[in-house]
């Protein structure tokens, strides 16, 4: 199989990054809805349950279930197997072969090894039907076991618990849809194929955001709670990504009748590559389990509070943060199969500098800017008219969690490395105990800080999973950390200056009104703080700063308008 030139795997990034913008800008409307459209009783609820179903998902689908499927699918179609196919390729013709000859024998080989795709792909399906069919139904079954176990009984409250149950008993064939689709996402990740894929995520959010206008007037008109729309929309988002990917696949031919084989070589493979992942999922979904555990315990609207600063730090994480990782990680894998450590190490330090360039400024930003930034966002409906109080509970826990941003940028980097030396035990080691760190932190910061403790235990595992990240890799290589701590020194006295910037904004603003006038504000506000870093990262002459404006220049539309601007030479 030819190795992608660098154009279609830069095509296939952009897409990829372009299906993320959407999503996450798309999530952050469908938040802002539900935060104007429900009370704190039925978003706390709906929340705890929709993460049950969520975290199955991770594990399941897009975890261990889609790491097993991308390398069987690839193999067969680079190989083909003799067990797999039901007829072996027809031998060639005797004699010299001819031009005619060859392309005859190529087009076999490629019929067979796709009729082997074909059979590999009705075995697992077949094997994640099995799965998913009976755990969906034993979830709606048992939701209220499930629900006390996972998350307890909310602190004694019956209304929320009651609630909750409700919902994940509906939304728990949610899994069955996205496990459905793990499969059909494996088959077009093997073939290259990243149309459906990249766009996908989308319609999840599309239905959400015809929830309050379609699905809760037909829950209010059934006499059901109005949060029901929720979960019907959920399931239908649900439904709709597992149909994005069926033209894609129908087009392949690949989409073959469900074949139960627990023999087939293809199943037992996928099995044992499971193992070793869901071990390291599991490890961080039973961080997010016990998140909502310890949240659930709190008192009604912590959960809320809590997901809606969330909602805000994922997009500097989604698109940012991975995309410093993504980016190098090719040249990076090269040189560590070259053994060139050297190089190796140079590429890591560049990548830690970059990210914190990027992640030290957006966390200070929106730790000190976040009284303009969360009623820009959420100063709607029934979340403007719960007053001040909700503003200052969200922004308590956004502080944390931006402090989290910039420390999972770093360990995202570290992570990469890892993996560039196909090192997987040591992370999963080190995932185990960063779950320990949390699980101490929160107990003991649960009490004086409410959920905004949650947050700050997220940040402080995270702090103690990079330290143990930066310890390890010595061992693979020797990291220029004095080129990164200079770039974080410097990067810390610019966000000063934008952090300055950022409180007189947020002194001088009446920001809690939600008016137009304020918002508007409040975007200009967040382009000058921007400005304002650059301009200090200018001054302190931080490298990094030429580095992407370098790299901004390799484009020639950029570079010839750099030019008439008299930027360049």
């Amino acid at each position: 199989m030819a190795v992608p030139s660098s154009k279609t795997v830069g095509r296939r990034t952009l897409l990829l990054t372009l299906g993320t913008l959407v999503s996450r800008l798309l999530g952050m409307v469908r938040e802002t809805l539900i935060a104007a459209s429900f009370s704190v009783l039925e978003t706390d609820a709906f929340f705890i349950a929709w993460r049950i179903p969520n975290a199955l998902r991770a594990l399941l689908a897009e975890g261990a279930l889609s790491a097993a499927l991308v390398p069987i699918f690839s193999s067969t179609l680079l190989r083909g197997d003799a067990a797999f196919a039901p007829a072996p390729p027809k031998a060639p013709p005797e004699g010299r072969p001819t031009d005619a000859d060859s392309q005859s024998e190529i087009e076999q080989l490629r019929i067979t090894n796709h009729l082997a795709l074909r059979t590999v792909v009705a075995r697992l399906r077949a094997l994640s039907l099995a799965v998913l069919v009976p755990l969906s139904a034993l979830g709606v079954l048992f939701a209220e076991p499930v629900m006390r176990f996972l998350v307890g009984d909310f602190g004694g409250d019956a209304a929320r618990f009651g609630l909750a149950v409700h919902l994940l008993r509906q939304l728990f064939p949610y899994i069955f849809f996205m496990g459905s689709a793990a499969v059909g996402v494996g088959t077009l990740q093997s073939l290259g194929r990243f149309g459906a894929l990249a766009f996908a995520p989308a319609l999840l959010n599309v239905s959400f955001l015809v929830a309050p206008v379609a699905f809760v007037p037909l829950a209010v008109s059934l006499h059901r709670p109005a949060v029901d729309g929720l979960a019907w929309a959920a399931l239908l988002g649900g439904a709709l990504q597992l149909a994005a990917l069926l033209p894609s696949l129908y087009r392949l031919d690949l989409l073959p009748r469900p074949v139960l084989d627990l023999r087939h070589p293809a199943v037992r493979k996928a099995l044992a590559l499971m193992g070793p992942q869901l071990f390291t999922v599991a490890i961080y979904q039973i961080d997010v389990v016990l998140s909502n555990r310890f949240l659930a315990s709190l008192p009604g609207g912590a959960t809320s509070w809590f997901s809606y600063a969330q909602r805000i730090a994922d997009i500097p994480q989604g698109l940012f943060i991975l995309a410093i990782a993504n980016s190098f990680l090719p040249e990076l894998s090269r040189a560590m199969k070259a053994d060139d450590r050297q190089s190796a190490a140079e590429m890591v330090g560049a990548m830690l500098s970059l990210a914190t360039f990027v992640a030290v400024p957006v966390a200070a930003i929106l730790a000190s800017y976040g009284e303009a930034v969360v009623p820009l966002i959420y100063g709607y409906g029934r979340f403007h008219s719960a007053g001040p109080g909700a503003i200052v509970a969200v922004v308590a826990s956004l502080r944390w969690q931006a402090v989290n941003v910039a420390l999972l940028a770093m360990v995202r980097q570290l992570t990469a490395a890892f993996a560039a030396a196909q090192n997987t035990r040591t992370p999963a080691v080190i995932s185990a105990l960063d779950l320990v760190a949390f699980i101490a932190l929160a107990a003991t910061l649960k009490a004086p800080l409410g959920h905004a403790g949650i947050a700050a235990a997220i940040a402080g595992s995270t702090l103690v999973q990079l330290a143990l990240l930066a310890v390890a890799l010595k061992r693979e290589i020797a990291v220029p950390w004095r080129r990164v701590s200079e770039t974080l020194v410097k990067s810390l006295v610019a966000s000063a200056a934008a952090v300055l910037a950022a409180r007189l904004l947020v002194g001088v603003v009446p920001w809690q009104r939600a008016t137009l006038s304020a918002r508007i504000v409040c975007l200009a506000g967040g382009a000058l703080l921007g400005t304002v870093y650059l301009l200090a990262a200018w001054l302190l002459r931080i490298p990094e700063l030429n580095a992407l404006r370098a790299r901004l220049l390799r484009n020639r539309r950029v570079a010839a308008l750099a030019k008439r601007l008299g930027l360049t030479a």
